[in-house]
């Protein structure tokens, strides 16, 4: 069993016509038509001017100390400690600096772009790939980051009101964060502008809906008792607190209780598998995706009593059914769709995610990963609790702690792994055209 976002792919390709790009570009101002004798630079062309000479000023010191880090890692010294650390000190240094770099890139911008009534070129492409790495991240730095999202598309749809690009990032931004309301409206515009058929994409998002209100029902009726256990993770991008759904998945919540509470498993496991707009993942002990507790317990996925799968779920990992443990991932976005029936939901964050979105984008699975910068979770407690006892029933063991357990490559991970695609798209990324998707 291999779940992926991918299988979403071909369900709308062939409704629409080709020739959509995977991130079209918002052409901010037309050339005029040349005149029939040379004129003067306007006042306008030398601002322009002045504002690309800045913009590129900035990009070539990016440029160089990009060219710079990649010659460090390259030639990263082995066998020689002090060396390899003054290596590791002026990579970080450099990183450091690039992080300043592209900050004031996108604020100089910013600026320009609001500012202007016809916006140039330049700025509007700096913006326009902020946007797209805040919705559809691809480098290691990258972030899953819907809600500022919305601020650049707000800012953008000023100048450019009905461009088919911005209602797409507006529909994936209010998609992310349970705005489905607004997500349908945006939709209803897309499919308007780009005169495809997406009713496929719209049945999927109705029975989106109704799940999440069936969930905020069930939600309103555990606020009525709030005795739910909740557990504390400390990491290292701050605190997040996490309620457990012991009315439908008992087992499984038992089983986090008794790894938490009387074995501290999770004390200082990293988030071995960060996929930004997807979801992060831990409880491995090896820190790359291998082991277990050492034993597997019976799956909580099927049947009437389950829950779905929306922004913060947490969600038992297992290669496929009744062979979960100890790894579990925690959701960044709704994908009841791909989830729902194949991973036992079993919580939900209550505070903190926006530390969620900012675990490292890592994938400790891979065997070129860096173990540099990777989130984890410092430790784990109980902070409430039924009177019971907590402890899981057992259904087999399995590999000693930390022993072969499964991997990245083989687990069924949820999305497929960073190999089969060259970034992760959202839940719904590949219903619409614009991932790129295509027979």
């Amino acid at each position: 069993m291999k779940p992926t976002l991918r299988n979403w792919t071909l369900i709308l390709a062939c409704a629409l016509a080709p020739g959509w790009i995977a991130e079209p570009a918002v052409h901010a101002k037309q050339v005029d038509a040349p005149g029939d004798a040379a004129e003067t630079e306007s006042a306008e062309d030398r601002e322009i001017s002045e504002e690309a000479k800045a913009f590129r000023d900035l990009q070539l010191k990016l440029r160089n100390n990009q060219d710079r880090i990649d010659l460090l890692f390259r030639t990263l010294p082995i066998g020689f400690p002090q060396r390899r650390a003054a290596y590791k000190t002026e990579i970080e240094r450099l990183e450091v600096a690039n992080a300043r770099l592209r900050k004031e890139v996108f604020a100089k911008a910013k600026a320009a772009f609001k500012s202007s009534e016809k916006p140039s070129m330049m700025s509007t492409q700096i913006i326009q790939k902020r946007l797209a790495s805040m919705l559809r991240p691809r480098n290691s730095d990258d972030f899953f980051n819907p809600e500022a999202s919305l601020e650049l598309i707000a800012m953008m749809k000023e100048k450019f009101p009905d461009n088919p690009s911005l209602l797409e990032y507006e529909f994936l931004a209010n998609y992310a964060i349970e705005r489905f309301e607004n997500a349908d409206k945006a939709l209803r515009r897309y499919e308007e502008l780009i005169k495809g058929d997406l009713s496929t994409a719209r049945q999927e998002l109705q029975a989106t809906m109704e799940k999440y209100q069936q969930e905020l029902m069930i939600r309103r009726l555990e606020s009525n008792t709030d005795d739910l256990p909740r557990v504390l993770l400390v990491t290292t991008e701050g605190d997040i607190l996490v309620e457990l759904y012991e009315n439908h998945a008992p087992n499984t919540v038992a089983n986090f209780i008794h790894l938490v509470r009387d074995q501290k498993f999770y004390d200082g496991l990293l988030f071995h598998l960060v996929k930004p707009g997807e979801y992060a993942m831990t409880g491995s002990p090896t820190g790359n995706g291998m082991g277990d507790a050492g034993y597997r317990i019976p799956c909580e996925c099927d049947g009437e009593k389950i829950r779905s799968h929306f922004r913060g779920t947490l969600s038992m990992m297992a290669p496929e059914k009744d062979r979960g443990g100890s790894q579990f991932f925690i959701t960044q976005q709704p994908n009841p769709h791909t989830y729902d029936g194949k991973y036992t939901a079993f919580g939900r964050v209550i505070e903190g995610m926006d530390v969620v979105l900012k675990l490292r984008n890592v994938d400790m699975t891979s065997r070129m990963a860096s173990t540099t910068d990777v989130s984890k979770v410092i430790r784990a407690e109980v902070v409430r609790a039924r009177s019971h006892t907590y402890m899981p029933e057992k259904i087999a063991n399995s590999s000693s702690v930390g022993g072969p357990g499964f991997t990245g490559s083989d687990s069924g991970l949820p999305g497929g792994t960073d190999d089969d695609m060259d970034s992760t798209p959202g839940s719904f990324d590949l219903l619409l055209p614009g991932a790129g998707g295509g027979k």
